[in-house]
C-alpha cells in the first residue's frame, strides 16, 4: 500500500491492417489504475495497406511508428520496432486485439521495483465480444466486471499454459523449459533486458517468435513470474491449425 509508481511504462502494440479491435484496446487502456502520466502507447505498423486510424480522445500519448512489410508474418519485427521507439523503463508487449484488465499495468510495474530482471507474464482468455458495444466493453473493464460478465460462457483459458503452470508450481519451480509459457500478447520486460537480448527473433512464423524471446530472456537471467492478477481478454476465439502447429515445431 505504500508503493509509489515512478517508472514510465511503454505499451508496445504490433499490428498490420487492424480491424476495430485495435481502437477498442487503446480505448480500454484508459481504464488502467496506473497513473496515466506514466504510460505511453507505441503502435508499430508492419506495413499496413492503409494508414492506421487511432482514437484521439484517450488519456495517454499514442504514436504510430511504421516499417515496410518484409515478412508474411511480421509481429516480431513490429515488436522490435515498438521496443526501439519506446522511451519507458518498462516495456509491456500487448497484442492489438487483447484488452488487459484495469490493474494489469500496475501489477506488472510493481515487480520491477523488486527485481530489474523480472519478466512478469499474465493470463490470456479468449472470448467473443462482438455483441458488446464499445462503451459497454469499456464500462466492464473500468468497473472490473469482465470476469463476472463472461462467467458461465465459453471461455478459452489456454489450458496448455495451465498444464505448465501446474507442473512448475505457477513458475515458482525453476525449469530449463519454463520459457515455453511465454506469449507476446501478455508480457512485460525491462527496456534494458529487451535491448540486452536483441529483442524478438524475426522468424516470420506466428506462434513461435514470442516463445523464442522467452528463451532469450530466461537464458539471460530473466525471472519468469506468473502474475494471476494480470488478466487479459482476447477479442475472439483462438484458432491453431494443424499446419501452423507443424510450422511452429
Amino acid at each position: 500500500r505504500s508503493w509509489t509508481p515512478s517508472r514510465l511504462v511503454s505499451i508496445c502494440i504490433p499490428t498490420r491492417d487492424p480491424g476495430p479491435g485495435l481502437a477498442r484496446t487503446i480505448r480500454c487502456l484508459d481504464a488502467q489504475t496506473y497513473p496515466s502520466q506514466l504510460i505511453e502507447i507505441v503502435v508499430a505498423d508492419d506495413g499496413s495497406d492503409t494508414p492506421i486510424a487511432l482514437p484521439h480522445d484517450v488519456n495517454h500519448p499514442v504514436r504510430v511508428v511504421r516499417q515496410e512489410r518484409t515478412l508474411g508474418f511480421g509481429a516480431g519485427r513490429a515488436r522490435n520496432l515498438a521496443g526501439r521507439a519506446a522511451v519507458g523503463d518498462i516495456l509491456f508487449f500487448l497484442d492489438a486485439d487483447v484488452i488487459p484488465e484495469r490493474q494489469v499495468v500496475e501489477s506488472y510495474a510493481r515487480w520491477f521495483d523488486r527485481c530489474d530482471l523480472a519478466v512478469p507474464l499474465g493470463l490470456c482468455r479468449f472470448v467473443d465480444v462482438d455483441d458488446l458495444a464499445d462503451d459497454a466493453l469499456f464500462d466492464l473493464v473500468q468497473s472490473g466486471g469482465m470476469e463476472r460478465h463472461f462467467e458461465g460462457l465459453d471461455v478459452d483459458d489456454q489450458t496448455w499454459r495451465e498444464r505448465h503452470f501446474s507442473r512448475l508450481n505457477d513458475l515458482r519451480t525453476e525449469s530449463i523449459d519454463a520459457f515455453r509459457v511465454t506469449i507476446g500478447a501478455t508480457l512485460a520486460v525491462s527496456a534494458a533486458q529487451f535491448h540486452d537480448v536483441g529483442g524478438f527473433p524475426e522468424l516470420g512464423v506466428r506462434g513461435v517468435e514470442d516463445t523464442a524471446f522467452g528463451y532469450r530472456v530466461h537464458n539471460n537471467g530473466g525471472v519468469l513470474i506468473l502474475d494471476r492478477d494480470a488478466i487479459h481478454w482476447h477479442q475472439g476465439r483462438r484458432n491453431l491449425s494443424t499446419g501452423r502447429r507443424q510450422e511452429i515445431d
